[in-house]
């Protein structure tokens, strides 16, 4: 079963938290196999959230437009518009979370789906206790956000320890996990003689002597400012690649 009877943990667990709201969250589940996104819906609904589905990455960016969701669980394998690429395409403008599912356990695809942009990954078929711990955690820094007002987004991330990032360039504060402030320049420096075209993680990584995940870290960064955006290459023979887009 993809969820157990743990069920019951969620619900006690969230219940006290949806008192706190003004309404409940709502939560788009996006995935092909309606029996998942059935089991799904129904936890969710126990648990007092409203929920959206979609079947395809089409149907998850209208209607993400449309309705504004708090959370988007995102499943990776799917007809007409897959996950990776429903991801990167709502996060041309949106910030919204996105938890994804995979019944792939390869590292390259974990990899793949977080540089789209994803914040968490799950693969299926996952433990309850695995997937209640990725909606704690949304359901902590949404009251976090609601209920301290005054805390910006960063303070708000470093108390959750999520990877957080400065919208600010004229005052740029690099978020605490990591990012150096030369290194970024670096790879500012090495993109800007390569405006107009569609660099790899891997180009970049070679050119500028750092590791493809580093740079991942970095490109995630710079996408969060709107100076990179990213799209996904499927006619690479293999895996499909994030090609990165310098914008300024």
């Amino acid at each position: 079963m993809l969820l157990t009877a743990g069920g019951n943990r969620l619900r006690e667990g969230t219940r006290g938290e949806e008192r706190m709201m003004t309404e409940p969250y709502q939560i788009m589940v996006v995935d092909d196999d309606p029996a998942i996104v059935n089991i799904i819906e129904t936890t969710l609904q126990q648990a007092g959230y409203r929920v959206l589905k979609a079947s395809n990455g089409n149907e998850a960016c209208e209607l993400t437009g449309r309705y504004h969701p708090h959370l988007i669980i995102m499943d990776v394998m799917m007809p007409q518009c897959n996950g990776i690429l429903a991801t990167v395409r709502i996060r041309q403008d949106n910030n919204v979370p996105i938890l994804m599912l995979s019944a792939k356990a390869e590292g390259t695809d974990r990899v793949l789906g977080l540089e789209a942009g994803a914040d968490d990954y799950l693969v299926k078929p996952f433990e309850y206790s695995r997937f209640a711990t990725a909606l704690d955690k949304f359901i902590q820094k949404q009251n976090l956000m609601e209920h301290n007002r005054d805390l910006s987004q960063q303070k708000v991330d470093e108390l959750l320890s999520f990877t957080n990032f400065s919208q600010n360039k004229e005052k740029e504060v690099l978020p605490s996990k990591g990012l150096q402030s030369k290194t970024l320049d670096s790879i500012r420096a090495y993109l800007n003689q390569h405006i107009g075209e569609g660099l790899t993680s891997e180009q970049i990584a070679d050119e500028v002597g750092l590791s493809r995940v580093t740079i991942r870290r970095y490109m995630n960064y710079l996408i969060e400012l709107k100076e990179v955006s990213s799209d996904v290459d499927y006619n690479t023979g293999g895996r499909p690649s994030i090609i990165y887009h310098y914008n300024r």
